[in-house]
């Protein structure tokens, strides 16, 4: 009778044995897993372009919009007499995203050329106080 148990009692723990193997298995798969689609999250972020976060700082009677990701500032807002200096206006956020979108604008074909020949005249000459 002993010996029945004893033998039950090993043939349960080699069973159990066999179990824990296999949950170590299909642990390791979804880890597996996981890490692969981790890899493909990251390679993702790192073609997404950044966020802009920005933060709005006042100097004298100027508030410049300051980009902590990249250090880039530019003039939010100032008084109205300073908005007509040329000087202001180049230095404008306006001025900035308007160059800045014009220089991504797309010009494989003629018709996009034209767009962003025509963006230019009318959006960036007037932003920048050209």
């Amino acid at each position: 009778m002993h010996k029945t148990i004893l033998l039950l009692s090993l043939f349960v723990l080699l069973e159990s044995g066999d179990c824990d193997q296999q949950k170590q298995a299909d642990k390791i798969r979804s880890l597996e897993a996981d890490v692969k689609q981790l890899k493909a999250d990251v390679a993702e972020l790192k073609q997404k372009p950044p966020d802009h976060h920005y933060e709005l700082r006042s100097e004298g009677s100027r508030t410049f919009r300051f980009d902590p990701a990249t250090g880039d500032t530019c003039i939010q807002l100032t008084s109205p007499a300073d908005w007509k200096r040329k000087e202001t206006k180049a230095q404008s956020c306006e001025c900035i995203d308007d160059t800045q979108h014009y220089v991504d604008m797309p010009r494989a074909t003629d018709q996009e050329q034209q767009w962003a020949t025509n963006y230019y005249s009318f959006f960036v000459k007037s932003a920048c106080g050209e």
